[in-house]
């Protein structure tokens, strides 16, 4: 079985109807280097061409082993006022309200004047909008609806200035440049993103990202460099770690793991070298909890099982399941 092969049953098993529908998973592919750019551009394609958001980060510049860190990096990937702006333009037009949503920003006044109503009125029709559609939304943590609905806010202009000047503050939050978040306490934001809620705001992120008409969030972890051991003095640029880095990393995948059931709506895929298989110091033998969830204990002698929660693919492009 080829990679492209592999990639057909991907898409038809995860991305077709299981993901579009709520469904989440985590998922793990070794192989040479080159083949892992190979399907990572591939997988790209396919999240266009599905309508899926397609987010990459690779240990080399991001510390996936810290929960707060891995966030930062989705988060930093994301056009947070152009979703807003696209699901504020949703939800008006499926209350029958004519909205103009192809510009940068949404006029109050304008959107009060095409569909004949008082700025009171508008403005009551907002505040119950956000409410039953972010406010009241439990699949996100209520700091992350409070984001969302500020985010929202931000979009729509009144009198040439946004219904909430937050817009900044929210973003530097969620992408972890804000040292402090004692200004975004009018939104209710009281603590920053750290390990304790870390996994939570990535499935709040998940969630608010099919809100806004996207079919899932397809997130693709490159954990090659936490397998490599390389002298100080041999490094290149980027970040490098240690073997407890590793074990650290592999403790994240397993919590990500467990919780997948509360997501919804994201398939994380974990591509990682051979040597994620057979480096005694730095592979997946050091961590046996990782090991335990992924592996196949039973499989058909001969038989290659592509969805399998670990694959392996070879270099010239033969997909074996382990």
């Amino acid at each position: 079985m080829n990679s492209e092969t592999w990639l057909r049953i991907f898409r038809n098993e995860y991305l077709a109807d299981f993901v579009s529908a709520g469904g989440s998973c985590v998922r793990f592919v070794t192989s040479e280097q080159m083949l892992l750019d190979e399907v990572q551009k591939s997988l790209s394609r396919l999240a266009r061409t599905d309508n899926y958001e397609f987010i990459s980060l690779a240990a080399v510049d991001t510390k996936l082993h810290l929960i707060d860190k891995l966030f930062y990096g989705i988060a930093a990937k994301i056009d947070w006022p152009k979703q807003a702006r696209r699901f504020v333009g949703t939800q008006l037009h499926k209350l029958g309200y004519r909205v103009d949503s192809a510009g940068s920003r949404l006029d109050f006044n304008e959107i009060a004047v095409q569909n004949k109503l008082s700025s009171a009125v508008l403005s009551s029709k907002l505040q119950e909008l956000l409410k039953s559609t972010i406010i009241d939304d439990l699949d996100m943590s209520i700091e992350f609806r409070f984001a969302a609905m500020h985010l929202c806010l931000a979009q729509i202009y009144r009198d040439g200035r946004p219904l909430s000047d937050l817009q900044d503050g929210i973003i530097g939050w969620l992408t972890g440049i804000v040292p402090s978040v004692v200004s975004l306490r009018r939104a209710s934001i009281f603590q920053r993103i750290g390990r304790h809620n870390g996994r939570h705001l990535l499935h709040s992120l998940a969630a608010w990202n099919r809100k806004c008409d996207s079919n899932g969030l397809l997130l693709c972890l490159d954990i090659s460099r936490y397998l490599e051991a390389v002298k100080v003095a041999d490094r290149t640029d980027g970040l490098y770690y240690s073997p407890a880095n590793t074990s650290d990393l592999y403790e994240v995948l397993r919590e990500c793991i467990d919780d997948i059931d509360r997501a919804s709506g994201i398939v994380i895929l974990v591509i990682a070298p051979p040597a994620f298989l057979e480096d005694p110091r730095r592979g997946i033998d050091v961590y046996r909890a990782l090991k335990m969830r992924v592996w196949d204990d039973v499989r058909v002698r001969g038989h290659e099982n592509p969805v399998a929660p670990l694959v392996r693919l070879s270099a010239w492009g033969r997909v074996n399941a382990r």
